[in-house]
């Protein structure tokens, strides 16, 4: 009895060590799928985009807490003009600035002018590399330790097998 409750302890220490490397790994996807919304929703509907530079109007903060900085673009479209304000808090990472002034990259919705995307750039951003090398030590790490309790595994039956014959 005691035997199959041992087994059991390292069964399950076996699956919350696995489960824990695969959560670590789906937060990082999904932070830098947030992280790169602006990419990913471009790539996904680009027929509904077109290219052009927007200006920072001001600089400015959020209405509710005053932290999350914010800025206000003007841009001109099939000869309209069009104003929003946008959250600003990635961008730089990206090497955009929000001076005054600053000409900005960025994407038009075709359908509703009224809605931009700024255009990063997936590999300016440094914390994407970082990301994506944490992601690859996370299913290392994954695979090396399947791999490791596979040979346990193996190794155990063997010397049951081996204990059996005598």
């Amino acid at each position: 009895m005691k035997k199959h409750e041992k087994m059991s302890k390292e069964k399950k220490h076996y699956i919350a060590k696995i489960l824990t490397f695969i959560v670590i790994t789906l937060f990082i996807i999904l932070l830098q799928v947030l992280m790169n919304l602006d990419i990913i929703t471009y790539l996904s509907n680009m027929g509904s985009y077109d290219r052009i530079d927007v200006q920072v109007k001001t600089p400015s903060t959020d209405e509710f807490i005053m932290m999350i900085p914010k800025v206000d673009i003007e841009y001109t479209y099939n000869g309209e003009t069009y104003e929003e304000s946008k959250y600003f808090v990635l961008q730089p990472l990206f090497g955009m600035k929000d001076n005054v002034g600053e000409i900005l990259p960025a994407y038009v919705n075709i359908n509703a002018p009224k809605y931009t995307l700024f255009k990063v750039n997936f590999f300016a951003n440094w914390l994407n590399y970082l990301l994506l090398l944490f992601d690859v030590v996370c299913v290392c790490r994954i695979i090396t330790y399947i791999r490791r309790q596979e040979a346990v595994r193996k190794e155990r039956k063997e010397n049951k097998k081996g204990g059996q014959k005598r």
